[in-house]
């Protein structure tokens, strides 16, 4: 056969399984008789050699579709090994010598006892080659050595050779003398077999080389590829006894004294990957456990950290140790699972407690410099969670084994101990964790349910969480945590009142229904609940003024008296947890700048309203009665834009003060023409949510009984099918163990910056055709050489990650500038993954950035950009840039800057793309249509005088050298 080619192509190059024993044409079959011992077989005459090495070279011609017509006359199984015994036929090309094994699978030159024989058997016949394959920084076989076969007809103990050849980790053979799990720089790929196609995880494992890739050969039609498929399959069948006979023979005579190919936990891990329901290999396991000692502790450092300088530990055997380690309890996890009656049943829990222990030794011995020791991605051959993730659907025992040693970690455990168990346990372990913690009133640090996964349902185990979920949100969660749950299963109450077509699902009405009355941005008159803010029920606000503060050390304690003595009349216990909030903030030093006290004469609590130094948009809100003081926390969905409380009120008497918050830039009039200050000081709505105990959460219409939540459901807040796929959480942190070192930011987690570091804010999304891989769009502060941040200046980001494998595939940044129309804030990105296919295979990606800025007194104004983005190697592209999506503008009129007193008209425009038959360079034309919405109002008027709508087509965006220029369709929007 010939291999006359390139290395590169060498590499790649399939085990053909060429049937050569068949019958021959001669008509005599290949059933030949081998000597007992190769050293006592005579040398090959010279006749005998050029005859078998002119049949090799044949060989080598023959194309491989007619290896199987190979009429076999002179290159008999014995003369094949007489010949191998020859030193020159050592110095015969490689090639020869490759072929030359193809006949040898029904005699006894490719036998062997242990795996180190077959390494010692290969290194005799290619001494130069296998030299040239260890000598390299980067050790590799690939393109070395590549032998052919097994083939179909050949005898049982040489197919497993060459599948221990094929599919024997590469750093056993490289380096038989150590330990085959150490890991260098220098080692790319190490525990990848010779045999392997990809390095995809599947590769590592050696029973699936056995069984799909030793004697793998392509086939050009659907019958050849059955065919071949049938032979490797049947092959396999015959070398699994055969390698675990070897095994359990090397493993009962040498115990853990082998090194290499025959180091106990790599034969054990082989054996598991292999038959991992054999009693035998339970039986070794156990026996062998005591010798390896997986539980030991790991060796120290050869020499003192500090002597280490810049860079990574290299060579250190501690770490060492550590992936052999794991490489033991991943064999002894698929024993357990798989031969369960062959163990205690005390030993899964047992098992699974060893690899938290090992979780803890290597968070405490790592070198984080390096992530060469990491058992994720790098190390996933020796890697027990990934077992974990792939026997946890169907071994019920395990995932109720992991939630209890899960449950059994202590709240100050590092939260690299928990990740792998949330990580490979999948959403329905993540999420009964996360429940589980929440019930027990513990801390989730380290993981969050899959709310797509509940939301969703799909799973019959899905829809009985959400059940339990559901069940917890109606009967024991509060303060921020029901509020967290509300933002989830509601998509922060977008789902309540999406104008979609269908009905939403029950679960989802239900708690609609019961737990969002209103959506946040609502106007004077509620829509849904018909309660209206008028002047009557709103509460008074007073501006308390603020004390001198003296030139001496007591400044602070005096605004401690100060604010203490703000609120006289409550009682001893109210003004006692005042006093202490007052030391808290003096410790944490944030000064108050300002304070505001709302108040009604017919209700007894008050809104102490606090603007803290540490920024404009820092507020304190707490509750108060004459007997109860409640700080109440304002989640991130009101801060930011909607930075100031311009109303308090109680519609519906029941004691929950809601907060109604528009955007301060200048200070309007104070009455209800100032409710939200993004556009002018006449806009009619404004952001508005209840304070539901200690947090700010969403408004319940609970009407004049207090307490009282609405049973009926309601359909006028329901209008969608499902809840849609927005934006989903970021774990920042998480993203920032992949993007961080790309970018250079400082992802937070401290308590600088409020913990969020360089980034303002980040969002996720899973690639739409990928879903292993997640969008990121984040916006940053930008610093200067000094480290200074600069003003008006941030930078953005839009990446396309793989967060388990933490490698960025592809990555966009830009910088942008703000004024007066452009402010950045830590909720102004959503990513848009509609279906922009602009031609066939490419399909673009979009983020929508809403910080378009109206300062008061505009006549118009713009927001919501979309830029569309397409893959491009290891960049993204832009293709279609800041498109603004919402857009407004006084057509007629004046509204006199809230002074006028004559009509004016206002159009609201929402712009939608569609992809267009037609084409352009290849691309799809996009249609752009704008949605109207027209109002004429007076200045002083608390409702529109006239509304109408009308849908527009703008025309089509054309693309232009692979771009979508925008100008032409602004002309026809106001004439």
């Amino acid at each position: 056969m010939d291999t006359h080619i390139s290395d590169a192509v060498a590499q790649k190059r399939p085990r053909h399984l060429l049937r050569l024993c068949s019958l021959w044409l001669s008509g005599i079959a290949c059933c030949f008789a081998w000597p007992a011992h190769a050293d006592s077989l005579p040398p090959l005459t010279a006749a005998e050699q050029d005859a078998v090495i002119g049949e090799i070279r044949a060989m080598v011609k023959t194309d491989e579709s007619r290896v199987n017509a190979f009429v076999v006359e002179h290159a008999t199984p014995d003369r094949i090994e007489r010949l191998f015994q020859s030193p020159e036929f050592l110095r015969q090309p490689t090639t020869l010598r490759e072929n030359g094994l193809i006949f040898a699978g029904q005699g006894t030159l490719l036998t062997f006892d242990k795996p180190s024989d077959v390494i010692g058997k290969v290194a005799s016949w290619f001494p130069q080659e296998v030299a040239a394959a260890r000598k390299p920084s980067e050790q590799r076989f690939f393109g070395n050595i590549h032998l052919y076969g097994p083939f179909a007809n050949w005898q049982a103990e040489p197919a497993a050779f060459l599948a221990l050849w094929n599919c024997m980790p590469q750093s056993a053979w490289l380096r038989p003398g150590d330990n085959p799990f150490m890991r260098r720089m220098n080692d790319g790929l190490p525990l990848l077999a010779i045999g392997a196609h990809s390095s995809s995880p599947g590769e590592y494992d050696f029973g699936f080389c056995v069984r799909e890739r030793n004697g793998y050969r392509p086939g050009w039609t659907d019958d050849e590829r059955r065919i071949n498929t049938e032979e490797m399959h049947a092959t396999a069948e015959k070398v699994i006894p055969v390698l675990r006979d070897k095994f359990a023979r090397l493993l009962s005579s040498n115990r853990c004294r082998g090194t290499g190919p025959d180091d106990c936990v790599l034969v054990l891990r082989l054996w598991a990957e292999l038959s991992p329901d054999d009693p035998a290999l339970a039986l070794h396991t156990q026996g062998l456990e005591a010798d390896i000692a997986p539980d030991s502790a790991l060796p120290d450092l050869l020499k003192p950290m500090d002597q280490y300088g810049p860079g990574g530990k290299e060579g250190e055997p501690r770490f060492d140790t550590a992936l052999r380690q794991a490489a033991f309890l991943r064999a002894k996890l698929l024993s357990v699972l798989n031969a369960p009656t062959a163990w205690d049943a005390a030993e899964l829990p047992a098992t699974l407690h060893q690899m938290t222990q090992l979780r803890q030794k290597i968070d405490a011995a790592t070198d984080y410099r390096w992530s060469y020791y990491d058992l994720d991605y790098y190390n996933e051959a020796v890697n027990p969670w990934g077992i974990v993730a792939t026997h946890i659907d169907t071994h019920p025992k395990l995932r109720q084994a992991v939630m209890a040693e899960l449950h059994g970690l202590g709240d100050d455990v590092s939260c690299t101990v928990f990740e792998p168990w949330l990580q490979r346990g999948g959403a329905a372990l993540r999420s009964a964790y996360a429940l589980q913690q929440w019930t027990d009133k513990r801390p989730l640090r380290c993981g969050s349910p899959d709310w797509t996964w509940l939301k969703e349902g799909k799973e019959e185990e899905a829809a009985s969480q959400r059940e339990r979920y559901l069940d917890f949100l109606d009967h024991s969660a509060s303060g921020a945590l029901r509020e967290r749950m509300l933002n989830e299963l509601t998509d922060t109450g977008a789902s309540c009142f999406a104008p979609h077509e269908g009905t939403a699902p029950d679960w989802l009405r239900k708690v609609c229904t019961t737990w969002i009355s209103e959506p946040q941005q609502v106007p004077f008159r509620l829509p849904h609940s018909g309660l209206t803010l008028d002047r009557a029920e709103q509460f008074r606000m007073t501006a308390l003024p603020m004390p001198s503060s003296p030139e001496d050390q007591d400044a602070a304690k005096n605004r401690d008296t100060w604010l203490t003595g703000l609120l006289p009349g409550v009682s001893a216990s109210a003004a006692q947890k005042l006093q202490a909030f007052a030391t808290d903030l003096r410790k944490a030093n944030l000064p108050v700048t300002g304070a505001k006290v709302w108040r009604h004469p017919r209700h007894d609590t008050a809104l102490l309203e606090l603007e803290l130094q540490r920024n404009e948009d820092t507020h304190m809100v707490l509750s108060i009665t004459p007997q109860e003081l409640t700080v109440v926390e304002v989640p991130a969905r009101f801060r930011g834009r909607y930075n100031e409380i311009v109303r308090v009120s109680d519609l519906d008497d029941d004691g929950h003060l809601e907060l109604w918050w528009a955007e301060s830039f200048n200070r309007c009039q104070g009455d209800e023409s100032d409710l939200e200050r993004d556009i002018d000081c006449t806009a009619k709505t404004a952001a508005m949510g209840e304070a539901q105990g200690d947090v700010l959460s969403y408004f319940v219409n609970t009407g004049s009984a207090p307490g009282k939540r609405p049973t009926a459901p309601s359909d006028a807040a329901l209008a969608v099918d499902e809840p849609p796929g927005d934006d989903r959480a970021c774990n920042a942190i998480l993203v920032g163990t992949v993007l961080a070192d790309t970018l250079g930011l400082d992802f937070g987690g401290g308590e600088l910056n409020g913990g969020r570091g360089d980034v303002i804010g980040v969002v996720c999304k899973p690639h739409p055709l990928h879903p292993e891989q997640t969008l990121v769009a984040l916006f940053h502060d930008l610093k200067d050489a000094q480290h200074e941040y600069i003003e008006d200046r941030k930078g953005f980001v839009y990446a396309v990650i793989d967060v388990e494998r933490k490698h960025v595939h592809r990555i966009y940044r830009d910088t942008i500038e703000e004024d007066a129309s452009i402010r950045v804030s830590d909720f102004s990105l959503q990513i848009d993954t509609a279906r922009y296919n602009l031609a066939p295979g490419v399909r673009a990606l979009g983020v929508r950035m809403n910080i378009g800025y109206s300062p008061r007194c505009a006549e118009g104004g713009e927001s919501n950009y979309l830029t569309l983005f397409v893959e491009d190697g290891a960049t993204l592209k832009p293709v279609l840039q800041n498109l603004p999506m919402s857009l407004w503008s006084i057509t007629s009129g004046s509204n006199g800057c809230g002074y006028g007193d004559a009509d004016y008209t206002v159009d609201n425009v929402t712009l939608t793309l569609g992809i267009s038959d037609t084409i352009t360079e290849g691309w799809h034309d996009l249609e752009v249509v704008a949605h109207h919405g027209i109002e004429t109002t007076h200045a002083t008027a608390e409702a529109p005088l006239a509304q109408e709508t009308k849908t527009q087509v703008l025309g089509k965006l054309r693309a232009k050298d692979k771009r979508y220029p925008t100008e032409s369709v602004w002309s026809r929007l106001w004439p």
